[in-house]
């Protein structure tokens, strides 16, 4: 099993442009299926692969971890069964009828526009080995303010994906989920901003549009991190803020200009409209907004 689970994340991990660390997690949570079958004297092979073991494996991880944890090991499970199934390795889905325990979500944390602002007046005064890394960091958070990409998204974007030339300009993202193409409109605004970064990144020929200065190769989640704990050293972004808070800023300042709740759902790329309304249960200050209008 051990073998087919290499087999898989290496597959996984190429056909989703994940970066060597999310695949490392993936391959790693799928082992620690692997040692507790060991350690319960039932052999790792796939004919031992059936609802019962994987209840039994559920009940393990509740005891030990909490539920957002056992989230991911029940999806990294669950994306090695659908790849065994998808093979033909596997006839029945033995985690069918099986589910997750659901994690509480948290409020997000919303950045405001001045904190915008003065996080983009930083990048681009900030000391750099090279000045192509402030142009670089200016354009990833106004291009991030206006679409709301995951962090993984934005810098899994290629020069392909750009529709420049369209008369609506617009970039492509690929949904796994849906194995299709999403096309998001891009502001006006942020245009000379691309434009600006196109002539300071040159004539590259890597088909990713970020890149690390010093490599001239794909920028990656190490370089994100790195320039997140600059941010934070100069008090511009609290300890708290994460990637994913930009994402909900993204859809919050959507809302709060009076967006309808379906096409910010389209924005957002959301499968569930119930994620997108999560957003809007948990912003009370524009909720009693409304309220107040009534009278």
């Amino acid at each position: 099993m051990e073998k087919l689970i290499i087999v898989f994340v290496d597959e996984y991990a190429v056909s989703r442009g994940l970066s060597a660390a999310w695949a490392k997690k993936i391959k790693a949570m799928c082992f620690t299926f692997v040692a507790w079958l060991r350690s319960t004297g039932t052999i790792p092979q796939l004919a031992n692969l059936t609802p019962g073991v994987c209840r039994g494996y559920l009940v393990y991880l509740r005891g030990k971890y909490h539920n957002w944890t056992i989230r991911h090991h029940y999806i990294a499970l669950k994306l090695f069964v659908d790849y065994l199934i998808d093979k033909g390795l596997l006839q029945t889905n033995p985690l069918k009828g099986i589910r997750a325990p659901t994690a509480a979500k948290k409020v997000p944390n919303i950045i405001s526009d001045k904190e915008y602002a003065d996080i983009i007046d930083s990048v681009q005064t900030m000391s750099a080995p090279h000045p192509f890394s402030r142009v670089r960091n200016r354009t990833f958070f106004r291009l991030w303010k206006v679409t709301g990409l995951r962090v993984g998204e934005m810098l899994n974007l290629k020069m392909d994906d750009f529709r420049l030339n369209d008369k609506n300009k617009s970039i492509q993202i690929w949904n796994g989920k849906r194995s299709r193409y999403d096309y998001l409109p891009l502001a006006g605004g942020v245009l000379p901003d691309i434009e600006e970064y196109l002539s300071a990144r040159g004539l590259n020929h890597s088909p990713h549009f970020f890149l690390s200065a010093t490599k001239g190769k794909k920028w990656g989640y190490g370089g994100v991190r790195r320039l997140f704990g600059r941010l934070k050293e100069l008090g511009l972004l609290t300890p708290n803020i994460t990637p994913h808070n930009f994402r909900a800023t993204f859809c919050c300042n959507l809302l709060n200009k009076g967006v309808n709740v379906f096409e910010v759902q389209a924005l957002m790329r959301h499968t569930s409209l119930q994620s997108t309304l999560f957003y809007v249960k948990n912003n009370p200050a524009r909720l009693q907004e409304y309220v107040d209008k009534l009278l």
